[in-house]
């Protein structure tokens, strides 16, 4: 087996802005075997990569090594840009809200033996300051995603992957699926672009619709970046194919650029 890709040509910030979950997973980390930043699922038989304790450089490499087949789990900001070990915030959102809470106990106790509140004021005040949009060393603390599951096969130089365990293959290699993640977006996907490569612009154009109605089904747990990219790839066939009608819905309904 050899590597297809040309991802060893691109560079770090560039792989880890591509990163998007493709198929959700709801398997619970705290039920895997490992430790902070890698443990194995026995119910996929993947492991796990957590994003949020690994460096840029190390969550390069994976992807590199991986062809970008890998199942993650990771923490991203508002901006769309994930949370790693070596970022000014990579420390989980949970770390960061009891840092704070900690902090915000320690304040009302002070206050309390200085100024004999009463605690029932005390505790609702810390309540309340222990929340998403407060400050952490002087710095606002960004609202965060939490996504889990199989990535999305990068954009730039690479085959098309079925779904399935994290490996190097050639193009005659099959990939062993996983029963537990939602594949059925990507699966779409995958063959919208393959359909799409062999010329076959209608059917493609119809597999990318079924991507879009299942991304849409229930958008809380699939993560925007992918739906992004979806609508993005999609748009640009409809340009293809003189669609303009359905090209401006499209734009509109994602708010596409």
């Amino acid at each position: 087996m050899r590597f297809l890709s040309k991802m060893t040509d691109r560079k770090q910030p560039d792989i880890l802005a591509d990163i998007a979950i493709a198929a959700p997973c709801q398997a619970k980390w705290e039920d895997m075997q490992g430790d902070d930043v890698a443990r194995f699922c026995g119910m996929c038989e993947l492991n796990v990569y957590n994003v949020a304790e690994m460096t840029g450089q190390e969550v390069a490499d994976l992807m590199t090594k991986s062809e970008g087949r890998a199942c993650l789990r990771l923490y991203r900001r508002q901006d769309g840009t994930l949370i790693t070990k070596d970022c000014p915030v990579g420390v989980t959102v949970q770390e960061r809200l009891e840092r704070v809470r900690r902090r915000m106990q320690t304040a009302a106790a002070v206050v309390l033996a200085f100024l004999h509140i009463p605690a029932a004021m005390a505790q609702d005040k810390g309540n309340s300051s222990a929340r998403m949009g407060d400050v952490l060393g002087g710095k606002p603390m960004p609202a965060t995603q939490s996504l889990g599951g199989l990535v999305a096969p990068p954009t730039a130089g690479m085959p098309i992957p079925t779904r399935g365990k994290v490996m190097i293959r050639s193009n005659s290699d099959k990939v062993d699926s996983s029963e537990h993640a939602d594949t059925r977006a990507l699966d779409s996907y995958n063959k919208a672009r393959s359909l799409e490569q062999a010329k076959a612009l209608d059917e493609a154009a119809s597999n990318y619709e079924c991507a879009l109605k299942t991304l849409s089904e229930d958008a809380g747990k699939h993560d925007k970046k992918f739906v992004d990219r979806v609508a993005g790839d999609y748009n640009k066939l409809l340009k293809q194919m003189g669609n303009k009608a359905r090209s401006k819905e499209i734009v509109k309904r994602y708010g596409l650029k």
